[in-house]
């Protein structure tokens, strides 16, 4: 693990957008985040509110480099993550 301070978590080395924060592992999966409690364990959908503010802010990012401007997918407009 190596902290990212840009972002307040710490990326998982090795591991393109693979984080960890607070006892939970983050990953973009296509275009949405997932959690879990262990880099080998089931992953599931995370909701906006349980991401930590550096990896909103990334989100953020990522969309307006993607589109030219921060656009949520249909899932998360519609408050669902599959």
């Amino acid at each position: 693990l190596v902290y990212d301070s840009t972002y307040g978590v710490y990326a998982i080395v090795g591991m393109p957008d693979h984080y960890y924060c607070n006892g939970h592992y983050y990953r973009m999966y296509g275009d949405i985040w997932e959690v879990s409690i262990g880099l080998d364990t089931n992953w599931a959908p995370a909701t906006r509110v349980s991401l930590p503010s550096g990896l909103k802010a990334k989100t953020m990012i990522k969309s307006k480099r993607h589109n030219g401007k921060a656009v949520a997918s249909a899932a998360q407009r519609k408050g669902k993550h599959k």
